[in-house]
């Protein structure tokens, strides 16, 4: 559903940081941000993953900062941030009359995009992570964005991810009747859910937005991609494996790409076995892999 912005910025606080929240509404509802600003005219913006996640890389109990953390270290170096919250993050409010799909996920970050360019910025990167990745691949057709990076994203449509997700977590034959569901989705029809585990995944209303997600291929994105692109993945990754990442480099020989050493989803280091490194999660007091923030700014002074 295309929509229009109603409201572009609204600053909303101000703290001794130089941090700002900032606030955008539009026919989906009202959306939040925060800026972290430095002295220069190249500005970051970053794109959460999946679920209900907020600015900071938060959703729920799960709340490890791993977003914030990132925003924080790249203002040290000198760029300024705006992090955004997705559209079902507690702190924003999508109206109960929307329909969204995944195409309204990009309308929103171009939105963003606009923020940064009435703010004066004239140089901006889309960072985005996990299921955010796909947005920032897909804002490279954006003029106004420079540069993109795809953070822990996937190389194939989700239906194809998913089944292999699932496939570690649940036994045969559910997983079988999994994949034909997911097909199905893809294919244009709405099926019931077949096991009890992915109930929601399946629960009318989201079963079309997941309908619309698949609709997009990474490999197809980063292929269209005229601008300087940036694959990162992590090497004990366990929800997007370093083969995703692999897949993404082939469909753009030109992007530059990298695998950090003993990185995990949440950007810090992690085992690679499944249930170790689930206790990982939402550890605000791990810091982030340290070579991350190098990554990306080497890449941005580059280009």
């Amino acid at each position: 559903m295309k929509y229009l912005t109603s409201l572009l910025a609204l600053v909303l606080a101000s703290t001794l940081c130089h941090s700002q929240l900032v606030e955008i509404s539009n026919a989906n509802g009202t959306f939040h941000g925060e800026w972290r600003i430095a002295n220069a005219k190249s500005v970051v913006i970053v794109i959460p993953g999946s679920g209900a996640i907020d600015r900071d890389g938060n959703s729920g109990s799960m709340q490890g900062n791993d977003l914030a953390y990132l925003a924080d270290s790249l203002h040290k170096h000198g760029f300024s941030v705006l992090t955004t919250d997705k559209m079902n993050a507690a702190a924003s409010s999508v109206s109960e009359t929307a329909d969204v799909r995944f195409e309204d996920f990009i309308s929103l970050a171009s939105d963003w995009v606009i923020v940064a360019v009435d703010s004066g910025y004239s140089d901006i990167t889309v960072i985005g992570h996990s299921q955010g990745a796909l947005t920032a691949l897909e804002l490279a057709k954006n003029v106004n964005v420079k540069r993109v990076i795809s953070l822990c994203g996937a190389g194939r449509p989700i239906n194809e991810v998913l089944k292999d997700q699932y496939a570690q977590q649940i036994p045969e034959p559910y997983i079988s009747k999994i994949g034909v569901a997911l097909d199905s989705l893809h294919d244009g029809y709405f099926p019931e859910s077949p096991h009890f585990a992915v109930n929601s995944l399946f629960a009318p209303g989201n079963r079309e937005f997941l309908a619309s997600w698949m609709s997009f291929d990474p490999c197809e994105s980063i292929a269209a991609a005229k601008k300087p692109v940036l694959i990162i993945g992590g090497s004990t990754d366990i929800q997007v494996l370093q083969e995703e990442g692999d897949r993404l480099a082939e469909c753009n020989p030109d992007a530059e790409y990298v695998i950090i050493e003993g990185m995990g989803h949440m950007l810090r280091k992690a085992p690679g076995a499944r249930m170790l490194a689930l206790s990982y999660y939402g550890r605000p007091d791990l810091p982030l892999h340290s070579e991350l923030t190098t990554t990306i700014v080497d890449f941005l002074q580059k280009n």
